[in-house]
């Protein structure tokens, strides 16, 4: 159990695909986060691992509901693919 926190804690979503990155990070969590976490807490975690474009793109959004989140990073992403691609 200590190894999956040490894992969480240096978690860091990188080249990840913002999914994979979710996907991992709500697994670590049950394993890292003691007791209840607020949502605001969980999503200030997620937020503060997430590679710089995207935090960078989010920075401009007050955020207070992880399904928010997720929805707007989703979008970063995708827009960022688009513009890569032309």
């Amino acid at each position: 159990m200590e190894l999956k926190r040490k894992e969480f804690l240096n978690l860091k979503q990188g080249d990840m695909p913002f999914m994979d990155f979710l996907n991992c990070f709500n697994y670590l969590a049950r394993y890292a986060l003691e007791g209840t976490t607020t949502e605001a807490r969980k999503m200030k975690l997620c937020r503060d691992r997430l590679n710089p474009e995207t935090e960078y793109a989010l920075s401009a959004h007050e955020i207070h509901r992880m399904k928010s989140l997720v929805d707007k990073a989703l979008r970063v992403e995708s827009s960022g693919k688009k513009v890569k691609e032309e």
